[in-house]
């Protein structure tokens, strides 16, 4: 497995990973986007606590400037992972942040990809009233890549739209799992029971297909903002959740 992650961020991003972990899905290859210094530092810290050494690849060389890892720091340590050049060929691979230059090197038998707005949500939410298409940070923030893993010849791809992933909070998570690590635990405690758990919506969907309620289509741009329509490609978007 192969997980592109902008951790360091989102606070989601360690809580999917670590969801991940706990259930025996242990990703061999973690590429951190953009990159920075103290991101490999801390995603180290954070594999370390689970006594796993995962590869490391940086998605971009751009230089750290003002990033504030804020709670993130409580993994910190000093990076010590391997760095890669090349990837092998993964089962799946699972993209909870921007892939900033990695479509041409992502090769994988299933795409997940957190990001992206469905717009045929099977249990609509208030705060996306009259919203056909919005903007979706991941993709934006990597738009070429979006476009090119979307038209790459991955056999099989599924995309976990926004507006779905933001009705699945921390409070829902909690009815059924809660990290184990003490360390994870003291981060996830702090975390508020609305906060939207995207990424780990997305890692739940990997492990199990079989929970969400997919649809045939495909995310289209119109502008910076995501849509989508049918395709009959093998693209699917969640819709829902059983």
């Amino acid at each position: 497995m192969l997980v592109v992650t902008d951790f360091g961020h989102d606070p989601d991003d360690a809580i999917a990973l670590a969801y991940l972990i706990e259930h025996g899905h242990i990703p061999q290859t973690i590429c951190v986007t953009p990159g920075f210094d103290t991101q490999v530092e801390i995603i180290t810290g954070f594999c370390s606590s689970y006594g796993i050494v995962p590869t490391i690849l940086r998605c971009s060389s751009k230089e750290e400037k003002q990033y504030n890892p804020g709670k993130h720091r409580i993994f910190r340590i000093a990076a010590g992972a391997k760095i890669a050049h090349e990837l092998p060929h993964f089962t799946d691979c699972l993209v909870i942040g921007p892939a900033l230059n990695m479509a041409d090197k992502i090769k994988c038998d299933r795409l997940f990809f957190q990001g992206g707005y469905s717009p045929n949500s099977i249990n609509p939410l208030p705060k996306f009233n009259g919203i056909e298409e919005a903007q979706s940070f991941n993709p934006c923030g990597a738009k070429n890549d979006f476009n090119l893993l979307l038209d790459s010849d991955i056999p099989s791809k599924y995309y976990i739209g926004k507006n779905v992933c933001h009705g699945y909070t921390k409070q829902e998570l909690k009815r059924e799992w809660s990290p184990e690590n003490k360390l994870v635990r003291q981060f996830f405690d702090k975390l508020s029971d609305d906060k939207a758990m995207h990424d780990v919506l997305a890692a739940k969907c990997m492990i199990d297909i079989k929970i969400g309620l997919w649809e045939r289509a495909m995310p289209i741009w119109h502008g910076n903002k995501l849509s989508t329509i049918p395709t009959n490609k093998d693209i699917f978007t969640l819709i829902g959740l059983k």
